[in-house]
C-alpha cells in the first residue's frame, strides 16, 4: 500500500520551491510543472549517463521507459559491462 501524499496548491508548492532552493519545471512526460521536491522516485535516462526528474505521477512510466532504453544501449555495446556493476544491470 502506498503511503498517502499530501496535495498542495501549485502556487505553494512553487513558492515553496523558489523560497528552499528548489527547481520549478515542467516535467518531460506529462508537461505539468513540479518542484523539486515533489519528484517521483525514478528519472527519465536521455543517455547511458543523463537524465532528467520527473513528476511522482510519471514516476513509474519514467522507469518503463528508462529500462527499455538500457536494454538497447547494452544491446548495441553503448554501454560497458563495468560501468554497471554499481547500479546492479552487469
Amino acid at each position: 500500500m502506498s503511503k498517502p501524499r499530501m496535495i498542495q496548491p501549485r502556487w505553494l508548492a512553487r513558492f515553496l520551491a523558489f523560497v528552499c532552493g528548489y527547481f520549478w519545471l515542467p516535467c518531460p512526460l506529462c508537461k505539468q510543472d513540479f518542484a523539486g521536491f515533489e519528484a517521483g522516485e525514478s528519472g527519465l535516462m536521455n543517455t547511458p549517463y543523463e537524465g532528467q526528474m520527473v513528476c511522482a505521477g510519471c514516476s513509474e512510466q519514467a522507469h518503463l521507459i528508462s529500462m527499455e532504453r538500457w536494454a538497447i544501449w547494452r544491446e548495441h555495446g553503448v554501454l560497458k559491462r563495468d560501468a554497471l556493476k554499481p547500479y546492479g544491470l552487469a
